[in-house]
């Protein structure tokens, strides 16, 4: 979406609908969609309309007719299922993710649910930790430091991030590279920082590594917005970067 376009603005007004809806307040919520619909309207007028433009107003228009109906109409749960479906899928097109996407990355995640119960009972709650942070969905796949995530991970704060470009969807063996020789890539000492990231394609969690080194971030693909996750203490460190090259 166009870099000119306002989307703390239309987020706003989603959630202030989505607050009176979820305190069964619908009288109110018409109100701030009325709000986006006439912003998004505007920018289409004066800027040009996109495809994701044209999807906002679409799910903006749903969204206001549906809660005027709930309104107006006695209450109708067909309303309320209209209405947040609308509010969701335009939440995702602000934030620039596809629909269809989150659609299939939850069909996945109910997928390795069923067939590993005891891990996604556990990644479920890693998956809370995250989400209730920010993001719309969590990218699920085998995560070895688990247990360790759970009861140590932490968001880390933001400081200098430095970019020494690595194989593209290499992080966790681009990190042990530079920790098992720091000094190749100029770095006096560099200390490996694994877990979870949101930013980048869509906004969603993934899994990452990356590194510290003195007061600067170490990445070696694209920077993200959060990192979150634990540092790998450094007695532990050989054994980590050694069971990479186990599934290297």
């Amino acid at each position: 979406m166009s870099s000119l376009f306002d989307a703390e603005r239309a987020l706003a007004n989603l959630e202030e609908a989505r607050q009176y809806m979820d305190a069964d307040r619908w009288a109110l919520a018409p109100a701030p969609v009325h709000a986006l619909r006439e912003y998004v309207q505007a920018f289409m007028r004066d800027y040009g309309g996109s495809q994701e433009l044209r999807d906002l107003a679409d799910q903006a228009r749903v969204l206001w007719a549906s809660a005027w109906e709930r309104t107006n109409c006695g209450g109708q749960r067909g309303a309320d299922k209209k209405a947040y479906a609308a509010l969701d899928q335009a939440e995702m097109i602000i934030r620039g993710a596809d629909p269809i996407q989150i659609k299939a990355l939850a069909e996945k995640a109910e997928k390795i649910e069923a067939e590993h119960p005891e891990f996604g009972k556990h990644f479920r709650k890693l998956e809370a930790k995250l989400l209730k942070i920010g993001g719309l969905a969590v990218v699920w796949g085998p995560e070895p430091d688990l247990s360790f995530l759970l009861s140590r991970g932490r968001r880390f704060k933001k400081m200098p991030i430095e970019i020494i470009p690595g194989r593209n969807s290499h992080c966790h063996w681009n990190v042990a590279d530079m920790w098992r020789d720091p000094a190749a890539y100029g770095l006096k000492s560099l200390s490996i920082m694994t877990g979870w990231v949101l930013g980048g394609p869509a906004d969603v969690w993934r899994q990452h590594t990356w590194g510290v080194s003195g007061k600067k971030l170490i990445e070696t693909t694209i920077p993200r917005d959060i990192y979150w996750g634990v540092k790998i203490p450094d007695r532990h460190a050989e054994e980590w970067t050694a069971s990479l090259d186990k599934t290297s």
